[in-house]
């Protein structure tokens, strides 16, 4: 995504927290957070109880609550107050789940409606249902927050979303230390210099996996923004740490692609980690994106770019195509311009088209049909006519089949499981169920989670997934290999 559409829909969906969605138009994009990113976009957060609810009109709710724990901010327990959940669809919870009084709630002062000092942040708001914890998320657009389980509070790079909610109990809990985490972001705000690298990037918490950040997980649907990265991303970007801001840049990649965060830092600071071959690759794919935060494509940059097309790491080509096919056309009205862009997208096309032609990589092949699909035509005629990428983690294989026709797509009928301990004999673990997750134009999604009687939790073993796909009633295996922690 482009910074100018981010900044044109975040300033939409703040506007929406203040406004009834009776009042504006449905078919807006509606952020959701984390814990952590909630507790840093409210300025306060209770547990209450739900005492009534009222309709205002046909498309307009309120709810009353009683405040019984303050966990951040100047509301007292005991205190009672009415906010706008028209845009929360209760019926979306899992069928027999009864809603239950308790929420928790996180607020931002409302100064748009005297009648109405708080409103909910987008997403802001946890329900229990049966005992247990309940998010919300957009998932068609148009549309309304719709329910999801709320598990751990993990980056959705980190782990595909809970397919099972928590204890409200372990809701709260995990909002109290998402609430300590976000202090401690506010405190290093306000003083850059206090902080050890070292702490800024505990904070941060785990690296995502690079396959998350070209293969995100359909089932994270909405615009997930990592408010806790994007702001620790700024306090490095001001101590002029650009290992730092990069760090916290890859994190928050699987969300916009918008790296506004990292200014003031620029492209003389970012390029000498994109040409260090002893950068991490997920480095230097961020600072490729990172690069047209600060200036259009031209030219010199477009050849720049070019350049890396060529690169060793995956990962790296993938984010200098990503960044070259995006940045076409992303010129002004100014004078000269339109000459400008023709020569830079004669050197985008020419680049693109050469490089698509020879790209090997499973996974980039995947992502390359899956731009295909989205953007008809932009990478050329030579995009891949097929691509099977599958890969484990934390015993879940993710499976994604792209075809250049939709006709030509296959299915997963059967995964054979193998596990190779590092001594021993392999363990053979049978057959494993794959199920089909989404389609989408010219890629399909499946999954699969693992079992094997004969593993040891915990232990390094190399595993052999031998895929039966089908098309047409004709099959074919295909067979991957990778090292998996069971």
């Amino acid at each position: 995504m482009k910074s100018s559409r981010l900044r044109s829909v975040t300033s939409r969906a703040a506007a929406l927290v203040a406004l009834s969605f009776a009042r504006v138009s449905l078919s807006e994009s509606m952020p959701h957070y984390d814990l952590t990113g909630l507790a840093l976009e409210s300025e306060a957060v209770v547990v209450a109880s739900r005492l009534s609810a009222r309709s205002a009109g046909p498309h307009q709710r309120f709810e009353t609550f009683r405040v019984d724990r303050v966990l951040a901010g100047s509301l007292r327990v005991g205190a009672v107050i009415e906010v706008e959940t028209s845009f929360y669809m209760m019926n979306t919870l899992p069928s027999g789940a009864r809603l239950d009084p308790a929420a928790a709630l996180f607020l931002a002062p409302n100064r748009a409606d005297p009648q109405h000092p708080w409103s909910l942040v987008m997403s802001g708001l946890r329900v229990s249902a049966s005992g247990l914890a309940y998010r919300f998320v957009q998932r068609s657009n148009p549309g309304l927050y719709e329910s999801a389980p709320q598990g751990p509070d993990v980056r959705p790079s980190i782990a595909p979303p809970a397919a099972t909610a928590s204890p409200w109990a372990d809701c709260v809990s995990a909002t109290e230390r998402a609430i300590t985490r976000a202090s401690r972001i506010r405190v290093l705000e306000n003083n850059p210099a206090s902080a050890s690298s070292a702490e800024l990037v505990a904070l941060l918490g785990p690296r995502p996996s690079p396959v998350s950040i070209v293969l995100r997980d359909p089932a994270w649907i909405g615009l997930y923004r990592d408010v806790a990265s994007e702001r620790i991303a700024r306090i490095f970007a001001a101590r002029r740490d650009v290992e730092g801001a990069l760090e916290a840049g890859f994190r928050f990649a699987d969300g916009p692609f918008d790296y506004r965060p990292v200014a003031p830092l620029t492209n003389a600071d970012v390029w000498p980690t994109i040409e260090s071959a002893a950068a991490l690759p997920e480095l230097r794919a961020t600072a490729i994106r990172a690069v047209t935060a600060f200036t259009l494509l031209d030219v010199p940059l477009a050849t720049r770019l070019a350049a890396l097309l060529s690169a060793t790491e995956p990962l790296v080509r993938q984010a200098a195509a990503d960044v070259l096919d995006r940045g076409r056309g992303g010129f002004s009205s100014e004078p000269g311009d339109e000459r400008r862009r023709r020569a830079v997208n004669a050197i985008v096309d020419r680049a693109l088209g050469e490089y698509v032609r020879r790209e090997s990589d499973p996974l980039v092949r995947y992502w390359l049909i899956e731009r295909s699909s989205s953007t008809p035509n932009a990478l050329g005629p030579n995009v891949p006519t097929q691509a099977v990428f599958a890969h484990a983690a934390q015993r879940r294989l993710a499976i994604a089949l792209g075809a250049r026709s939709a006709n030509a797509l296959p299915a997963v009928r059967r995964v054979e499981l193998e596990l190779r301990p590092r001594t021993g004999a392999p363990i053979a673990c049978g057959a494993q169920t794959a199920t089909w997750s989404s389609s989408s134009g010219l890629t399909a999604r499946w999954s699969a989670d693992l079992r094997c009687a004969g593993a040891t939790d915990g232990a390094e073993y190399t595993a052999r997934f031998t895929l039966a796909l089908e098309h047409r009633r004709a099959t074919r295996t295909h067979t991957v290999e990778q090292s998996l922690r069971w």
